[in-house]
């Protein structure tokens, strides 16, 4: 037996995902994930830190910055968006 909570499918329908681009090379190497009305603790990210076209961290703005290592390929053929994506330096 074991104990699951449940999200209401509206809840996860409401996230945004942006992509951008940090080092200017045309591929996408931080991938912002925000709900709602966008504070903090309601954004997470995947982090491609040394360029290699994959994501090796992921990070959540909560109460604590919440860091760990991943190893997920980086997607292709979205929408980069322009700028210093939003929480960088605190990443």
């Amino acid at each position: 037996m074991s104990c699951r909570s449940h999200q209401p499918a509206a809840a996860l329908e409401n996230w945004t995902v942006t992509y951008y681009d940090r080092n200017g090379d045309g591929i996408v190497n931080y991938e912002l994930h925000t709900r709602g009305n966008g504070h903090a603790t309601d954004q997470w990210a995947l982090i491609d830190s040394d360029f290699n076209w994959r994501y090796d961290l992921r990070i959540h703005w909560g109460d604590v910055v919440e860091k760990k290592k991943i190893d997920l390929p980086v997607p292709k053929h979205v929408t980069i968006t322009p700028g210093t994506p939003p929480n960088f330096n605190s990443a």
